[in-house]
């Protein structure tokens, strides 16, 4: 411990597992570009920032995949998401600290119409 902070086996800051976010938003805005807001509760403590997550979603190249990509990395407690061609999306997020991430939220969907 070197004023307050713990360190692990290879120098490395040790942090408290943060809380779990709750999704409390999560609707499409029928605007031009299919916006999706997606909105979470704020985590109590030393959170960093939060990360949050879709499926499915294209690859550049135009492929559907059915698996997570990170789409948002911040302090911001919302995102707004553009939609293309799915329309039924599934959203989680959790809070981080340092290198040390909490549990995800429970999973949210929302369908594009």
């Amino acid at each position: 411990i070197v004023d307050g902070v713990t360190y692990d086996s290879v120098g490395d800051p040790e942090y408290e597992t943060p809380g779990t976010p709750t999704i409390t938003t999560c609707v499409p805005l029928h605007h031009a570009g299919h916006p999706v807001l997606i909105q979470w509760s704020f985590v109590s403590g030393p959170v960093t920032g939060y990360i949050l997550e879709v499926k499915p979603y294209y690859t550049g190249a135009g492929v559907l995949v059915d698996g997570w990509k990170l789409i948002y990395v911040g302090t911001s407690l919302q995102y707004i998401y553009h939609v293309y061609n799915i329309p039924l999306l599934t959203f989680r997020v959790c809070a981080f600290i340092g290198n040390t991430a909490g549990p995800w939220s429970s999973e949210v969907q929302t369908y594009w119409p």
